[in-house]
């Protein structure tokens, strides 16, 4: 269910209400997101984390210009996903990956990021909530402060990630999420 939304460079559907339909119908469960560059739902999406809505339900949240996001865990049929935020990461990880399970990644719907990272989609049997997999820390050279930023992620349980094709008002960057 998860390769519906897989496919070409070119997002599959033609508007965010085509793309909700069909990833529902897909057995994914899906939420309206602000087009002010914020990511965030229109609609109060933690009930959403129990249930999908209806496709009745669909009208009424997909009104006017929205993005789209899909909901992760259970709700989805054990869907996660990988959220990469550094692009350096991504390389080296694609190469063990395909070391070990030769073909794998081709079969995997991924999605470009904004910042230019990369979000990886799978089902599993059993989904835990977001996880933080790798980060660095850093310090910044005019403050002395230091900080940890996040290199590679998980959305599962309690998360959602955004999907094509939302309009790039959604992200603060105002550019796009598009189908790898």
């Amino acid at each position: 269910a998860v390769s519906a939304m897989s496919g070409s460079t070119h997002p599959p559907f033609a508007s965010v209400m085509e793309a909700a339909r069909a990833l529902l119908l897909a057995g994914l469960c899906v939420v309206p997101v602000r087009c002010d560059g914020s990511k965030a739902p229109t609609v109060k999406w933690r009930v959403y984390e129990s249930r999908r809505p209806s496709e009745e339900e669909l009208g009424r949240l997909f009104i006017g210009k929205v993005g789209i996001a899909i909901v992760c865990g259970k709700v989805s049929g054990g869907l996660e996903l990988l959220d990469f935020d550094e692009l350096t990461v991504i390389g080296p990880w694609r190469t063990e990956v395909e070391e070990a399970a030769p073909g794998l990644l081709a079969r995997l719907p991924q999605v470009g990021t904004p910042r230019r990272g990369l979000h990886v989609w799978y089902r599993c049997p059993s989904v835990e909530g977001n996880q933080k997999l790798a980060q660095v820390m850093e310090k910044d050279p005019a403050t002395g402060k230091t900080t940890v930023r996040t290199l590679i992620e998980t959305r599962g349980e309690g998360g959602y990630a955004l999907v094509p094709p939302s309009p790039p008002e959604c992200h603060e960057l105002n550019l796009p999420y598009v189908h790898i």
